[in-house]
């Protein structure tokens, strides 16, 4: 731990720093641990004499004073005090560096930065400044710098985790620091009882979740939270630095005392600041009077401090720590993010992590679930935590053998805590987690919940003495309430998730198309209106699967299970259309003039008719709006022969039949259906086959339609037309089509009676 202090150059009068530190030091002493913070008595001051002069004290130099409060020489073994001229800050981090045995760096602004980044590997930094010094300039680059390293692939342990010891003035920072130096652990005093509690109001209601050691979980009490106050408290609301809404009627305020009054020109006061009652709820809850330890608020803004809108006497951060609090964390910009950054922080927290690293974990899932930026800070000691006697986020190393890409599901014990992380080599996951296409299909096997989760690429840890190299997956997997046992555990490929739903989507959009195109809507009104609304459903379910699908554990198989649906409706679609248009092969239906209003022409070749061997013009027609072609083979002699979309899995469709029949006999009829590659899996399709008369007879068939499944070779589908015996001698035609939820194909032929 190393403690960085911006040197605040203010000229505030010498007696009353003076008179803080005084007071601060008091504090301290009064305390019941106060033996074991080292810190010298007043009376100890002037080991010469014996005494304490305040005239004395005014001529030491601050870098004396802060080393006297500290109880440590600058060159105390094992202790790093360096100081610098005139700072507030200073003189109350000293105290805390002394209270709590810390070393200690003096740094102006621009150079925080430059510690942090030196300090050892998996050192927590805290950062001493007053609010007025905390520049957005400044926490924005503390903020990229972590984000900065968490982009590239050092373990997460050496990652930087800091924190801001901070207050509105030096009175306030005082007395913020003597209560960090009396409280280390963070202990809540008698009465209160430990516990984990978060509350969504962010959405018009109240949705609380609570974790208690032997109490199970309970409801939002809030008279009861402010007598018996639970260890951390977490809000996921709507709000800014000055107030947020705190559920029903309520509204957390953070004006600095009752007695605020303004003039009605200074910039930055609330209507409370001029004697007005909240414009935002009925009843206001001032943070300086709540005792709650922690306090996680989600909201837009809720830290800002040097550049706030408003005047800090309106602030949040700074009327909590006013309090009996002794953490605060919240955001610095408005952002858009989900309650699971809440649940996050909270099962960190229940699991053992320290602050820091829970703010840094909730930064860490807020970034790579792609929700937002990550911009959270805390106001606390970093190293801080409740005791759980959990495991933090030591990893535990997945086995390779167990868990493929795209391989059944494992099931694991993840043990009792709420927050756990793993790490596992496997270059196929490995190499998917680097090109953003790894997802996690995570459920808590007791009740089936999908966990949430976030995963980094870093590398890979061995022991000592262990020569491997290269990179591991680092997962973590949380939940909130309840504990993770066992949990069941399956790594997919995303993206092809993602292809396959974007495929069916693409596929139920083309048949309501065709099926406007071929004029059939009104035939199957109701059953294409019952399609339409269900896709729609499909597809709204599938945009929030795909936008989860990078920390919800639950997403990935409900994104497998909507897509699923919408192929079924494809192909519910792509049967209705069938059912209806086999009745117009009888006429003078052609599929090619059905969609010609959709499709222009691309380009023609030269080929060969299967039927006649004469030439035939092979046009490629493409769709004037979407990326979508069609093939279409046209012989002068036998008319349109074939209709197939090239990218589907139909490749070729040819009608074997004799060229003549005569009336009263039976005609055999097989459509051959050729796969225009290996489908990657079976293809259902369903066919039918018709001869059109135009209507002057009517041609039974021995079958209605012919269903089927599309392999890797060529599909014969037989159907026998019996021929009446009054049909005229004519030239007809053999019209077929062919189905598939993703496409349609059409076929003709000329047949003669005689």
């Amino acid at each position: 731990m190393r403690v960085c202090l911006n040197p605040i150059r203010r000229q505030d009068d010498i007696p009353v720093i003076a008179d803080s530190c005084r007071r601060l030091t008091e504090l301290v002493e009064k305390t019941e641990q106060s033996s074991k913070f080292d810190i010298i008595k007043a009376s100890d001051f002037y080991p010469e004499t014996g005494t304490f002069r305040e005239d004395q004290w005014e001529q030491w130099s601050w870098g004396r004073r802060s080393e006297i409060l500290a109880g440590k020489r600058a060159d105390a073994a094992g202790q790093t005090v360096i100081l610098s001229e005139r700072s507030p800050a200073a003189l109350a981090a000293s105290v805390l560096a002394g209270a709590l045995n810390l070393p200690l760096v003096l740094s102006s602004g621009p150079e925080i930065l430059e510690e942090i980044k030196n300090a050892p590997q998996g050192c927590s930094v805290a950062v001493c400044l007053l609010a007025d010094n905390a520049a957005d300039s400044l926490l924005f680059s503390l903020l990229d710098h972590f984000h900065d390293r968490l982009g590239g692939q050092d373990t997460w342990e050496t990652l930087p985790k800091f924190s801001l010891i901070t207050g509105r003035d030096i009175s306030s920072l005082s007395w913020f620091v003597a209560k960090l130096a009396a409280q280390p652990g963070l202990g809540w005093g008698k009465g209160s009882r430990y516990g984990l509690q978060h509350e969504d109001v962010r959405n018009g209601h109240s949705a609380t979740h609570e974790i208690h050691t032997g109490a199970g979980h309970g409801s939002i009490d809030l008279a009861r939270d402010l007598e018996e106050p639970p260890a951390v408290v977490a809000y996921s609301t709507h709000g800014t630095e000055t107030c947020a809404k705190g559920g029903d009627s309520t509204v957390l305020c953070g004006k600095r005392h009752e007695n605020l009054a303004f003039d009605r020109d200074d910039f930055g006061v609330l209507a409370c600041g001029r004697g007005y009652s909240c414009p935002k709820a009925p009843s206001p809850l001032p943070l300086r009077n709540v005792p709650w330890k922690i306090l996680f608020l989600d909201s837009c803004n809720g830290i800002r401090l040097a550049d706030s809108s408003t005047k800090l006497d309106f602030n949040l951060a700074l009327s909590f720590i006013d309090s009996a609090g002794l953490a605060f964390v919240s955001t610095l910009q408005s952002g858009i993010t989900t309650e699971t950054v809440a649940q996050c922080f909270l099962a960190a927290m229940g699991s053992g992590c320290s602050l820091a690293e829970a703010t840094a974990l909730a930064n860490a899932w807020v970034t790579a679930s792609g929700t937002e930026r990550g911009s959270y800070l805390a106001i606390a000691m970093p190293h801080e935590g409740i005791d759980t006697h959990g495991p933090a986020c030591a990893p535990q190393a997945l086995c390779a053998e167990q868990f493929k890409l795209d391989g059944p599901a494992v099931q694991i014990h993840a043990g009792d805590w709420p927050m756990r992380s793993f790490t596992i080599d496997d270059p196929q996951i490995v190499a998917a987690a680097r090109e953003r296409r790894l997802a996690l299909s995570a459920y808590a096997e007791a009740d089936q919940t999908g966990l949430a989760w976030f995963y980094r690429v870093e590398k890979l840890a061995c022991p000592a003495g262990d020569t491997r190299s290269g990179l591991a997956v680092r997962i973590f997997i949380f939940r909130f309430p309840g504990a993770l046992q066992r949990i069941s555990l399956r790594f997919v490929d995303i993206e092809l998730l993602r292809a396959r739903a974007g495929c069916a989507e693409r596929n139920l959009h083309r048949w309501l198309n065709t099926i406007e195109l071929c004029g059939v809507e009104n035939e199957s009104h109701e059953a294409i209106t019952e399609i339409s609304q269900i896709g729609a459903q499909s597809q709204q379910s599938i945009a929030l699967a795909a936008l989860r699908s990078r920390w919800n554990g639950a997403a990935a198989g409900l994104l497998s299970e909507q897509t699923a649906v919408l192929e079924q409706t494809a192909w519910a679609a792509a049967v209705t259309a069938l059912n209806n248009l086999s009745a117009k092969l009888g006429g003078p239906f052609w599929l090619t003039n059905a969609l010609a209003s959709a499709f222009s022409l691309d380009t023609t070749a030269r080929g060969q008719c299967p039927y006649c061997s004469g030439m035939t013009l092979e046009k490629t027609l493409r769709h004037i709006h979407q990326e979508e072609h069609r093939r279409v083979s046209v012989c002068p002699r036998c008319g349109i022969i074939e209709d197939v979309g090239p990218a589907g899995p139909f490749g070729k469709i040819v009608l074997e039949s004799p060229e003549y029949c005569s009336t009263g006999e039976d005609l055999a009829v097989t459509l051959r259906i050729d796969p225009a590659k290996a489908p990657a899996a079976d293809i259902r399709f369903a066919s039918c086959a018709r001869i059109c008369t135009n209507g002057k007879h009517e041609i039974p068939v021995d079958a209605e339609f012919q269903t089927g499944v599309l392999e890797g070779s060529s599909i014969r589908v037989p159907f026998v037309f019996r021929i009446p015996p009054d049909v005229q001698p004519h030239q007809y035609a053999i019209k077929a089509m062919v189905v598939c939820a993703g496409d349609i194909a059409f076929a003709s032929r000329l047949l003669f009676v005689r």
